[in-house]
C-alpha cells in the first residue's frame, strides 16, 4: 500500500521563510519500526496538508506559526466515520536585552466529516472536539536573578469549559548552587 510524503521549503527573504509538507498514507499502509509527520502516531488512514512560516521580523521580534488540515477517510478510534482534523499555530516573540516575552495561541479541532470537508467549523455544535488555548509568558534572562510570569487560558467551545492558570517563579543561579521557587 502506498504511502508518501512530499516537502517544499523556501526562504522568502532574508526574514522570512516558509515550509509545505503534504503527506498521504493509504488505510492499508503498515511499518513495523517506521513514523512520519501526522497527525496520530500510526502512519495510516491519513492525508494532510502542512504549511508553516517563521520570520525575524525585526532585531527583537520573531514570528512563527503553521495550519495543518488532516483528513482520515477510514474509521479510527473515537469516531463512527470519516474524520477530520484542523491544527492552528501562532507564536511572537519579543526578547531584548534582559527580558523575553512570548505569545501563543492554538486552535485545534477534531470532528466527523459528514461531507468530506477538511475545513474547520469553529463552532460549538461541532461533532467533535475544540480547544483554543493561549499561554503568554514573560521572563527576565539575568546571569544571576531570574524571574518567570506565565498565564495559561484554555476554552473548549463544545462543552463551554474553559480554565486560566497563572505561575510566577523566582530564582538564583550561583556558580555551584542555585534555588528557584514558584
Amino acid at each position: 500500500a502506498p504511502a508518501t510524503t512530499n516537502t517544499l521549503r523556501y526562504r522568502l527573504s532574508r526574514r522570512w521563510h516558509a515550509f509545505a509538507l503534504q503527506r498521504y498514507y493509504s488505510y492499508r499502509y503498515q511499518t513495523l519500526t517506521g513514523s512520519s509527520f501526522g497527525d496520530v502516531s500510526t502512519c495510516q488512514n491519513e492525508s494532510g496538508i502542512y504549511v508553516g512560516a517563521s520570520s525575524k521580523a525585526e532585531n527583537y521580534v520573531s514570528f512563527a506559526g503553521y495550519i495543518d488540515l488532516a483528513y482520515h477517510p477510514w474509521l479510527r478510534y473515537g469516531y463512527d466515520g470519516a474524520s477530520r482534523t484542523f491544527d492552528t499555530y501562532l507564536m511572537l516573540t519579543y526578547q531584548k536585552q534582559d527580558i523575553a516575552a512570548v505569545v501563543r495561541y492554538r486552535y485545534r479541532e477534531y470532528a466527523v466529516s459528514d461531507n468530506g470537508s477538511w475545513m474547520p467549523q469553529f463552532a460549538a455544535t461541532l461533532d467533535g472536539t475544540a480547544q483554543h488555548t493561549l499561554r503568554f509568558q514573560i521572563k527576565n534572562l539575568n546571569r544571576r536573578w531570574r524571574w518567570m510570569t506565565q498565564i495559561h487560558a484554555n476554552y473548549l467551545p463544545t462543552s463551554a469549559d474553559y480554565g486560566i492558570a497563572a505561575v510566577q517563579g523566582a530564582g538564583y543561579a550561583g556558580k555551584k548552587r542555585s534555588l528557584w521557587g514558584s
